[in-house]
C-alpha cells in the first residue's frame, strides 16, 4: 500500500560501500553532535538548522541562515573532494530513475550529508544503557513530513517553476547495526500547507493518528528513496549491539524548470 510508492536503487557494492565508511570514519574530526546523543552528521543540514518544534524558524533569524551556510561553504568542499565518486554515482543514476536531468545545487545550498547513530572513533563503543534505550523506541526519529525547501527561497526564486509537493527524499545506507535498520511510511497528506499542519501534532499523539504504517527494510549500497509528502520515520524496533553503527548519506531534491536539484 504505502510502500509502493518508495523506490530503490543499487548504488554502491559492498566494497565501495566500505571504502565510505572508512572516509567517513577518518573524518570525524567533522563530526557535529550537539545534543551529545550519539546522533552525529558530517555536513549542513537544513532540517536541524531551519526547523524547531514550532516549526520553520522566522526568515529574520540571521544567526541561523549565517550558521547554516558557513557550514555549507565549510563542509561542501569537503564532501565533495573525498565522495567525488559517491556523489556522482547517486547523481548519475538518480538521473536514469527521474528519467531528467539532476544537479547539485552547492553553490547555494548545501550538499547531501551523512547522519550517523553509533559511537565515534574515538569512544568505539556506545554504552550499553544508551543501546538498550534506542532498541526499545518504536521509532529512532517522529513522524514527519520533509520540507527542507522551506527556508531556501532566494535559491528557488531564480525558477519559473519549482515542484515543491513533489519533492524528492532519499537515503543511502552505508553501514547498517547487525539486526539491521529501516523507514516507517504512512501517506502522503497533501500540500505544504498540510505538511506544516502534519509537523505541528505533537509526537504523543502519532500512535493513535497511525496505526497502518508500513516497514520498507534498508540494504547496505541502496539508495532508498520516494517524492511527495510522505509521512516517515527512521524505524526503531531493532537490537543494538554497543559497536553498531548505523551510517547513512541523506538528501532532498526539488525538481525546478524541469530538472532535479539535490540539496540538504
Amino acid at each position: 500500500m504505502y510502500s509502493d510508492t518508495v523506490k530503490s536503487l543499487a548504488i554502491l557494492s559492498p566494497e565501495a560501500s566500505k571504502q565510505v565508511v572508512e572516509k567517513v570514519l577518518a573524518l570525524e574530526h567533522y563530526w557535529a553532535c550537539p545534543n551529545n546523543d550519539y546522533f552525529y552528521t558530517i555536513g549542513a543540514f537544513s532540517a536541524r538548522e531551519f526547523f524547531d518544534q514550532n516549526g520553520p524558524v522566522s526568515p529574520d533569524r540571521h544567526d541561523v541562515y549565517d550558521r547554516y551556510h558557513g557550514n555549507r561553504i565549510r563542509l561542501n568542499p569537503i564532501l565533495l573532494e573525498n565522495f567525488k565518486d559517491m556523489y556522482e554515482r547517486v547523481r548519475t543514476e538518480l538521473e536514469t530513475a527521474l528519467d531528467t536531468n539532476v544537479f547539485y545545487a552547492n553553490e547555494h545550498v548545501a550538499v547531501p550529508g551523512f547522519q550517523i547513530l553509533g559511537p565515534s572513533p574515538q569512544q568505539k563503543l556506545m554504552p550499553l544503557a544508551v543501546a538498550e534505550s534506542l532498541e526499545k523506541l518504536d521509532g529512532w526519529s517522529a513522524f514527519h513530513i520533509d520540507t527542507p525547501y522551506m527556508p531556501h527561497t532566494n535559491f528557488w526564486k531564480r525558477f519559473q517553476n519549482c515542484e515543491f509537493n513533489n519533492g524528492l527524499t532519499f537515503t543511502l545506507s552505508l553501514q547498517l547495526p547487525q539486526a539491521g535498520s529501516g523507514l516507517d511510511v504512512w501517506k502522503n497528506p497533501g500540500d505544504t500547507e498540510a505538511a506544516k499542519l502534519f509537523n505541528g501534532i505533537p509526537t504523543a499523539e502519532h500512535q493513535a493518528l497511525i496505526p497502518d504504517y508500513e516497514f520498507i527494510p534498508y540494504q547496505t549500497g541502496h539508495l532508498t528513496y520516494f517524492t511527495g509528502h510522505r509521512v516517515h520515520r527512521v524505524a526503531g524496533r531493532h537490537r543494538l549491539l554497543c559497536d553498531d553503527r548505523r551510517i547513512t548519506l541523506q538528501g532532498h531534491g526539488v525538481k525546478c524548470d524541469g530538472a532535479w536539484h539535490l540539496f540538504n
